[in-house]
């Protein structure tokens, strides 16, 4: 699949919408500037009202993009969701992508399990579902769902994370298979360590990557069609030997 200069790669009209759950994520950001390339389209930027909203919305305003915000916080009832993506679709007129770029390590100083489930998995896959209902209801779209590497290879250390992941990561995977008839794609990118606010203060790691390489993956794939993402790539055939590597054989970083 080609795109005329200018053109958003993955989408079907010449004004695009997007929508990015997730509105002040650096990787999503990435992701829809990116994907909209040298043209212009119509975004919404979802999530919670905050200073860095409101920069990402003038960010993209500046490079002439039709923006606005909707709130939106993790965790939502599906009821909900389902009205910011009615919402979105009077601004976009056609919604033609969804990135959804939610998620955490740390979910606060005194918040368990049960916090990190919700902001990783249950709020994101509530999201994916009714997403794909809306893009199957008019026929055509694509979803962009970030996981993480951590979905192919969990850790002890962040075992909650990891396992939130791996059961996103699952759930849109399926929903491809059930989409894919109706016009509707899903993809699910696993990036390895990337350069955003979530890794400050962490330690260097090999094969870190900035949110651009992320998005020009992304931007690559959808024209393929494909259903899984690496960033970087070599983390695909990386993962596939340390699954047949015993945990307690594995460098103590990758238990």
């Amino acid at each position: 699949m080609s795109a005329a200069p200018g053109r958003a790669i993955g989408v079907d009209q010449d004004v695009p919408g997007i929508l990015l759950v997730g509105g002040a994520s650096e990787i999503g950001l990435a992701i829809v500037r990116n994907l909209l390339g040298d043209g212009t389209g119509r975004v919404v930027l979802a999530g919670r009202p905050s200073h860095r909203l409101d920069v990402a919305r003038d960010g993209l305003a500046l490079l002439g993009h039709d923006v606005t915000c909707l709130p939106y916080t993790v965790g939502e009832p599906t009821g909900q969701v389902q009205r910011l993506l009615r919402d979105t679709a009077r601004h976009c007129g056609v919604v033609d992508v969804v990135v959804i770029a939610v998620g955490t390590l740390d979910a606060g100083e005194h918040a368990g399990v049960e916090a990190l489930l919700e902001t990783n998995v249950v709020g994101p896959a509530t999201v994916a579902e009714a997403a794909v209902e809306a893009l199957c209801a008019q026929g055509h779209g694509r979803l962009v769902v970030l996981t993480s590497v951590a979905a192919a290879l969990p850790r002890d250390e962040i075992l909650a994370y990891s396992a939130a992941k791996q059961a996103l990561d699952t759930y849109v995977r399926g929903l491809d298979r059930a989409a894919r008839s109706r016009g509707v794609r899903c993809m699910v990118v696993r990036p390895g360590r990337v350069r955003t606010r979530m890794i400050d203060g962490l330690p260097p790691a090999p094969l870190t990557r900035d949110p651009d390489d992320v998005a020009r993956s992304v931007r690559r794939a959808l024209r393929t069609g494909r259903r899984v993402v690496w960033v970087p790539a070599v983390l695909g055939p990386v993962a596939a030997v340390l699954r047949l590597v015993p945990t307690s054989l594995r460098p103590r970083r990758l238990r």
